[in-house]
């Protein structure tokens, strides 16, 4: 993706802008670009922290490219740190449970985007290593941090929320296994034949377990509240978020409003086209925790059944928010060679003395054998890799000179300020972007024009919809004389032809996809 000259999303460009705003020292607090939207007041940028982090790339190499740069960095960040917490869950295969996760291909295109997306997984993992390893200094340091970078924070309280609820699994099952060794009833094979009771487990009461992970959840809260207020944005943030993240990430009224496909529910089928690496793993390492629980080898210590219903938690957590909205993925992969590599740690007597080596011995029968392997490791590599080719080819991509005829013949012909008419909201933060000497309707999310306005959102709707549409409203009740429609939008052609039969617009610029519309000299606002 990194090397295809064209951007998957055109939110790319309105966080270019922005960094290229921050490296002149310029801080947004109000942004009049996108007129019927709440910002022009109310400005907050929930991505502060990452477009500073933008500044070098931006300023190093062209705008455009450095997005690209800073992507591929980013990205391999989030892979290492994945790989990192996996290393000290002490999972068998880290490198090959790290692939899982790279090689499902909704992962793989979330974290490449160049958005903040892959830093957030990277601190994600961070704040979740720093609960499950109960570290509550490091745990307030990264929660403020992630208030700063990403408006995804909230997704630390459900880190917590599983390490609670894990917790409690971990010392209910300690509780009842000694409960169970005190009458005498050794259910473990090892122990049984040693005549010992199962006293390996912590004898931890509920107090002493809580404490710490008391303390962790008191300091996440507590980063998270320090990075609000320290925030630039703050008390805006507040309100803010109760759109972003409330409206748009839990309530989702995609029914309503013609939001991005990252919003759109997945479906089980799609989780098992995209993400079956990772849900291979986690299925590969419940058979084989699975198979140690019968053999019964070892008692497993109360932190290790943390640690395994923890990750468990998080991954079924992540699994239905992403059946309801798709943009969940990039957490919940991540999440699945969590638990996968958890209960890897938790069987590793069984892997290591078992599984290992009767992989090796299948491998080394015969030679048609490792050959046979091989062909079938290929064409899953090659399958993986054409619908990662597939994926990324044909997608609607974004190149910024689609665009800049419209906005030159905007910037010649159309007085400063004036707002610019567009049949898709996405596209706005290209042409802010291109030209910030022009005003734009809504971008990045239609939520922000829906929620201050729905009737107005309703009236454009219609109207580039060509359903009730009413040509004369464009200036009237949108203030504008210039309309740009892209072809993108299967609306599009029924758009234009309203447009030119409306007898009021008439056609100035093409260029592909993208076409450009005046009103007649004597259009009045």
């Amino acid at each position: 993706m990194e090397a295809a000259p064209m951007f998957p999303d055109p939110d790319s460009f309105y966080h270019a802008k922005i960094a290229l705003f921050l490296k002149n020292g310029v801080i947004l607090h109000a942004f009049p670009w996108f007129r019927f939207t709440t910002w022009p007041a109310e400005y907050v940028d929930a991505h502060f922290l990452y477009h500073v982090l933008l500044i070098p790339f931006v300023a190093a190499f062209d705008p455009m490219v450095g997005m690209k740069v800073a992507a591929l960095v980013f990205g391999l960040i989030a892979c290492a740190a994945v790989y990192g917490f996996l290393k000290w869950l002490r999972a068998p295969w880290p490198t090959a449970l790290t692939l899982a996760a790279m090689l499902s291909p909704a992962f793989l295109n979330r974290i490449a985007f160049p958005r903040a997306i892959s830093l957030s997984v990277a601190l994600f993992t961070a704040i979740t290593w720093a609960v499950l390893a109960k570290r509550p200094r490091v745990a307030l340091i990264l929660s403020a941090l992630f208030v700063w970078l990403y408006h995804g924070w909230p997704t630390a309280l459900l880190v917590l929320l599983a390490a609670g609820v894990a917790e409690i699994v971990a010392w209910r099952m300690t509780k009842s296994r000694q409960t169970m060794g005190a009458e005498g009833q050794v259910p473990y094979r090892a122990e049984r034949e040693a005549g010992a009771r199962p006293d390996r487990v912590s004898t931890v009461g509920w107090p002493a377990a809580w404490g710490s992970i008391f303390r962790v959840g008191i300091a996440v809260m507590a980063g998270l509240a320090l990075g609000i207020v320290t925030n630039p944005y703050f008390p805006e943030l507040l309100s803010f978020s109760v759109v972003d993240i409330f409206k748009i990430g839990v309530v989702n009224q995609g029914y309503k409003i013609s939001v991005g496909s990252e919003w759109r529910p997945a479906t089980w089928f799609d989780l098992a086209a995209t993400c079956g690496p990772a849900f291979f793993a986690l299925l590969l390492s419940i058979g084989a925790f699975l198979h140690h629980a019968i053999a019964q080898r070892r008692v497993p210590s109360r932190e290790e059944i943390f640690r395994v219903m923890a990750c468990l938690f998080l991954a079924a957590g992540f699994t239905a928010l992403t059946l309801k909205s798709g943009r969940y993925v990039e957490y919940a992969v991540p999440c699945l060679v969590f638990a996968a590599g958890a209960l890897l740690s938790a069987s590793r007597e069984t892997v290591e003395n078992e599984w290992v080596p009767a992989v090796r011995q299948w491998l080394g029968l015969r030679r048609a054998r490792r050959v046979l392997a091989a062909i079938a490791v290929s064409v899953v590599l090659v399958s993986l890799v054409a619908a990662q080719i597939e994926f990324v080819w044909n997608r609607k991509n974004y190149r910024a000179e689609q665009y800049a005829f419209a906005t030159e013949w905007i910037s010649a012909n159309v007085p400063a300020d004036e707002t610019v008419f567009t049949n898709t909201w996405d596209v706005s933060s290209i042409l802010f972007y291109l030209d910030d000497t022009h005003r734009y309707l809504v971008g990045l999310d239609p939520t922000f024009m829906y929620d201050p306005n729905p009737e107005l959102y309703a009236r454009w709707l219609d109207i580039v919809s060509g359903r009730n549409a009413d040509e004369t409203h464009i200036p009237y009740y949108f203030q504008s004389r210039t309309v740009l429609i892209d072809g993108r939008d299967p609306r599009a052609d029924t758009f234009a032809a309203a447009l030119q039969a409306s007898g009021l617009f008439h056609e100035v610029a093409k260029q592909d996809t993208v076409r450009l519309y005046s009103c007649l000299p004597d259009c009045q606002f």
